[in-house]
């Protein structure tokens, strides 16, 4: 797929920008960008409540930064945002990294 306006390829990053959006909104009970302009969203501008630093730990306020980095190659990918998840949980991550190539000797 392509971004018609930009006409940049969207791909799974495009995915990790949507999550992050769906867990603001799980958070916060609104969309990240709201009303806001087309240049508000490209250029990533979204603030959070007031009560977000309270209500949500630290770790989980940078996932969500994380998730909604505007630069798609700086945004993670989905066992990024696993190992994360689950290092929030003190779990360890289920999610096998497909992009680490294992040396077999």
């Amino acid at each position: 797929m392509v971004d018609l306006y930009s006409g940049i390829a969207l791909g799974p990053p495009v995915d990790i920008w949507a999550l992050g959006c769906v867990l603001y909104g799980l958070c916060f009970f609104a969309l990240p960008f709201g009303s806001a302009s087309a240049l508000a969203i490209q250029t990533g501008r979204y603030t959070l409540p007031t009560s977000a630093l309270t209500s949500y730990s630290p770790q989980l306020l940078k996932l969500l930064h994380y998730m909604l980095t505007v630069s798609a190659a700086e945004r993670p990918d989905i066992y990024q945002v696993s190992a994360l998840t689950f290092s929030l949980l003190g779990r360890p991550n289920p999610v096998l990294n497909v992009n680490v190539r294992l040396l077999s000797y």
